[in-house]
């Protein structure tokens, strides 16, 4: 928007007040030329198009401000969560992938590593498993635990630093990746004997000692072989301020507290570090100025170097500040000023009624700003709907509308009531309705949010595999699956390659999450429970249909019915209500149903009875009541499970509908999947088929829901997993009946916890190790489709 008036003619802007009155004068003289021939300015109709013209010009300006203005709250600040903008800070940055990047990001992370070397573990290159070795930053790790003494303090260092490095790699690993070992190299600490004469310009004699400290630390870090102290010596020499050494000596430690007994060393072994100091007790250092010692304040000492240190860390890894976040200035684009303010006086359209005016005058005026009303009324709703940017540009599903209608008040338009139609709130709402398709809308909006991440949500799969909704309402949930998509973006795009955290039993990582969402799972962690609880909390059990069929509860609720009994068989109404079931309604639709009283709950009404199509109602003249069945075998026409009885047509109806929704329910709650990972399964027994588990994901699936058992949205799904899966993985689906998937799904729950006490504590490995020998074959494929699948 421009600031500033321009003096230049605005023939050219399709926009101006010259443009829009010539383009409405040119369409009154093409509609209406043969009878409207005046088109001077005294002429009413000229006036109404000027005032129209004008008012257009007040709209065309409210839409030409900075997007930033449009999204600004009161005080002028953006939320841009809200908005599905993510930090340039949290999206921009990738996670590492290759070796180098994982060392980058351990230093950038823990300031108390030095250097970090991640290698392939030497058993087994190329499968995805790593070695850590770290050198600690031990001037760093020394100020930290400085008022720890002993041995104790650095055992501590060494183990809190080991906890860091596993806990940051596990953060960010990639699927098909795991650690063998975290290693620490350089553990035996130098000290340093040495009486240095520094020159007498030298104006700040702590920092030139510090700056020392660092010098040496540099280069014994730098070094990969055994070095002789003298090429040190000569070094220092050639520093500024160094006039000369009279000394310089190194004695090693024999264990890494650095108090064991020390020894002169005259080469010094690669990773060595230098201790610091502690106090001028323990120092072996001398600098002397102007003939005399100097005295050393060691505790600034420390400060210096950790200074120093610090600089030198932020300049390697190269840090830049997050940018400044873009600001907007609040505007209230919806107050509205009625076009008839603009019309000379002597229209009189002023608030208030003339005394002079007669009734045929003051009918004559009623009607022109009746006429008026509808351009203020079109204006008005468009003041509304630019204010409406706001929610509209955002990820709120709260108002479920795109367009606005603005209500006018007596205040914007003088006797509103008089003109306004009875129930005006509700017709404008009902015209509103009636061209606002809010989903189709949403989602096209939703569409833009996602192509600025470059990405695309299959709505085809939605669409086209939805057996729990109808049309009208998948298009809602789409919106709900973007919703959630657009507010985990930074996961989904940037942490789309991250596997689960180990050292969390319920945790997803960035992968997990990305295929939940695309799928519709709405992931958050993984519960202990697990996904079969949503059948085994009604104390139920998911049975095989032919087995059910031939048990005594089956034989018993499956009859034979008799061709007059089929002749007589209603169709049930439409259920149009979508509402949840809850605890108490579940309980009482057990308690009403035969065929639950074996705590059994049969496959084919799990998957099929969500198909209102599938029910039929029996009216029993004899015993004045009604039945309720349900086709559960379309392969013996006569056969139909039977369901309740009611001698209320309309409640046993609602039943029915019941029964659907909760069926819906149950198979939403029992849909999700487990991403396996074959080489976190690997023991130290079988170390030598390493190779079988590498470079692999196995997908887990509950193959017994009614969304899941569609072949072919099997067959989509597995071409949305393979799309979305890192190209070095071979990955594949594995749908596992209920009992399967039961049995797997404790196993995994208890392998993920030992998992996560192996990695903490090695005592518990053996307990991990025996887990996992029963799970691995719970992922394997069956033989038929294994060789189905090396054919091809």
């Amino acid at each position: 928007m421009s600031k500033t008036i321009s003096k230049k003619r605005h023939g050219d802007n399709t926009n101006s007040f010259e443009h829009l009155y010539q383009l409405g004068l040119t369409y009154i003289q093409q509609l209406s030329g043969h009878i409207w021939t005046d088109y001077n300015t005294h002429d009413p109709g000229m006036t109404i198009l000027e005032q129209v013209c004008y008012t257009l010009t007040d709209l065309i300006y409210r839409c030409e401000f900075d997007v930033a203005d449009y999204l600004s709250d009161t005080s002028g600040n953006i939320d841009y969560p809200t908005h599905g903008l993510a930090l340039a800070q949290d999206i921009i940055p990738a996670c590492p992938q290759q070796p180098d990047e994982y060392e980058a990001w351990l230093l950038t992370r823990l300031p108390e590593l030095d250097k970090v070397w991640f290698r392939w573990c030497e058993n087994a290159p190329g499968l995805g498993i790593y070695t850590i070795n770290a050198q600690l930053n031990h001037f760093y790790a020394l100020s930290q635990f400085r008022s720890d003494s002993g041995s104790h303090s650095v055992y501590t260092q060494q183990h809190a630093a080991i906890s860091h490095i596993r806990r940051e790699f596990y953060r960010v690993r990639a699927p098909g990746e795991d650690l063998a070992d975290i290693e620490l190299t350089g553990q035996r600490p130098l000290a340093l004997t040495a009486t240095i004469h520094i020159s007498d310009d030298v104006t700040d004699v702590t920092w030139l000692t510090a700056n020392l400290y660092h010098r040496i630390s540099l280069w014994l870090e730098s070094t990969a072989q055994n070095t002789p102290v003298y090429v040190i010596k000569e070094a220092l020499l050639a520093e500024d301020g160094i006039q000369q050494i009279g000394q310089l000596q190194f004695t090693q430690y024999n264990d890494n507290t650095g108090r064991g007994a020390p020894v002169p060393v005259d080469n010094i072994a690669p990773f060595s570090y230098l201790k610091l100091p502690e106090s001028s007790a323990d120092s072996g250092i001398e600098i002397i100025q102007f003939q005399h010692p100097v005295d050393i304040d060691y505790a600034d000492l420390a400060i210096q170097i950790e200074q120093i240190q610090y600089l030198r860390r932020a300049e390697r890894l190269n840090t830049t500040n997050a940018p400044t976040l873009p600001e907007g200035r609040y505007f209230d684009f919806s107050r509205y000023e009625s076009v008839q303010t603009l019309f000379p006086r002597n229209y009189h359209l002023a608030p208030g009624i003339p005394n002079h005016y007669n009734a045929q005058q003051q009918a004559q005026r009623h009607q022109l700003r009746s006429f008026l009303l509808l351009f203020d009324q079109l204006m008005a709703n468009f003041c509304d709907d630019i204010a409406g940017l706001n929610t509209l540009f955002s990820l709120s599903l709260d108002s479920e509308a795109t367009y606005h209608t603005h209500l006018l008040q007596d205040d914007e338009f003088h006797n509103i009531d008089q003109h306004y139609p009875p129930n005006a709130s509700a017709r404008l709402e009902r015209l509103r309705a009636k061209f606002d398709d809010y989903p189709e809308r949403k989602n096209r909006i939703f569409n833009y949010f996602l192509a600025l991440y470059s990405e695309r949500f299959p709505d085809f799969l939605h669409r086209q595999f939805n057996p729990y909704f109808s049309a009208e309402a998948v298009e809602k949930q789409l919106l709900k699956y973007k919703q959630a998509f657009i507010r985990n973006i930074t996961t989904m795009t940037n942490g789309r390659g991250l596997g689960d955290n180990l050292l969390q039993p319920e945790h997803q990582g960035g992968y997990s999450q990305r295929l939940s969402l695309l799928l519709g799972l709405f992931p958050h962690t993984l519960s202990p429970l697990g996904y079969t609880h949503a059948i085994t909390q009604h104390a139920l059990n998911l049975v095989p249909n032919e087995p059910w069929i031939q048990s005594d509860i089956g034989k018993k609720v499956m009859p034979l019915l008799t061709p007059e009994i089929l002749a007589n068989l209603q169709p049930v109404a439409d259920n149009h209500t979508e509402e949840g079931v809850d605890e108490e309604q579940a309980r009482k639709i057990k308690l009403a149903m035969t065929l639950f009283s074996a705590q059994t709950l049969p496959e084919v009404l799990l998957q099929l009875g969500i198909d209102n199509r599938r029910y039929r109602l029996l009216h029993r003249e004899e015993h004045d009541d009604y039945q309720l069945f349900f086709n559960a075998n379309s392969e013996e026409p006569r056969q139909w499970l039977y369901i309740a009885s009611h001698n209320n047509k309309q409640q046993l109806t609602q039943f029915c509908h019941q029964l659907q929704r909760w069926l819906i329910q149950l198979n939403q709650n029992s849909e999700g999947l487990y991403v396996v990972e074959p080489i976190l399964l690997r023991t130290q027994e079988n170390n030598a088929s390493w190779s079988d588990y590498a470079n692999r994901i196995t997908i887990v699936f509950p193959g017994y829901t009614a969304r899941f058992t569609n072949p072919k949205f099997r067959e989509q799904v597995g071409q949305l997993v393979i799309e979305n899966t890192p190209a070095h993985l071979l990955v594949q689906c594995q749908w596992l009946d209920f009992s399967a998937f039961s049995q797997f799904e404790t196993l995994y729950t208890k392998w993920r916890q030992a998992k996560s006490n192996a990695l903490q504590r090695r005592d518990n490995q053996p307990e991990c190790d025996a887990i996992a020998t029963q799970l691995y074959p719970l992922i394997q494929p069956p033989q038929a489709a294994t060789n189905e699948a090396l054919k091809t």
